[in-house]
């Protein structure tokens, strides 16, 4: 679709307006993540021909909407997907961090649940056609997809040091390096000092409380003392 007629029907928001959900692309975007609405974006723009994919898209939308199972792609999986193509552009550039890779782990970690989930259409639903089309579209990529990253996810709980990551906390694992161990029996020094300090302090004062790890500044943590 040319640029004239892109505004003429008023298909996407203009830099100009004001009010940027008086569109059709702003009408249609329910998607629960940034790679999503731009990939309705793209099909909104270069909608596609071919009768056989635009019928096996719409036999995918019929199952979702139709299954209880696959409704927990879309409120519990694809809440932890990160923006797929903003990592593979920093892995591209080189500028990727630890935190991303995590990030990267995180999301191939849930496609064999999304897989499942999948799966469990075929006892659900009796409708074999809207099966095989999530056979073909979806399950079929996305178990080439786990097993090429299996390798990944080894790398990643190798290297990283997976325990302390729900507390978003990214450090290479300290066993690859002495100077890290080291540092590492430091740290854990330094914790034990703060949570005796912290305890004492509590039971001086005769009050209940527990110490927490909270962000202090843009770069830094520090411990604080909820009563």
């Amino acid at each position: 679709i040319d640029t004239i007629a892109i505004r003429a029907l008023n298909i996407i928001p203009s830099k100009l307006e004001s009010h940027k959900s008086m569109n059709l692309y702003a009408t249609l975007n329910k998607c629960l993540t940034r790679a999503g609405s731009r990939l309705l974006r793209s099909w909104i723009l270069q909608p596609e021909r071919s009768l056989s994919k635009i019928k096996a898209r719409h036999d995918i939308v019929e199952a979702f909407l139709s299954s209880t199972n696959l409704a927990d792609i879309r409120e519990i999986h694809l809440q932890v997907f990160p923006n797929i193509e903003k990592l593979i552009n920093r892995l591209s550039k080189g500028t990727v961090q630890l935190m991303h890779l995590v990030r990267l782990y995180q999301a191939a970690q849930t496609i064999p649940h999304i897989i499942t989930c999948l799966k469990s259409y075929e006892q659900e639903s009796s409708h074999s056609k809207l099966y095989e089309t999530l056979q073909t579209e979806l399950i079929q990529p996305l178990e080439a997809v786990e097993v090429n990253l299996q390798k990944y996810l080894v790398f990643v709980e190798e290297v990283i040091d997976i325990s302390r990551i729900a507390q978003n906390e990214y450090f290479i694992n300290a066993k690859h390096s002495q100077e890290l161990s080291y540092l590492e029996k430091q740290r854990q020094a330094q914790r034990k000092k703060i949570h005796h300090v912290a305890e004492s302090l509590l039971l001086r004062m005769g009050i209940e409380g527990k110490i927490y790890r909270e962000t202090v500044s843009n770069k830094h943590k520090g411990y604080c003392i909820s009563v």
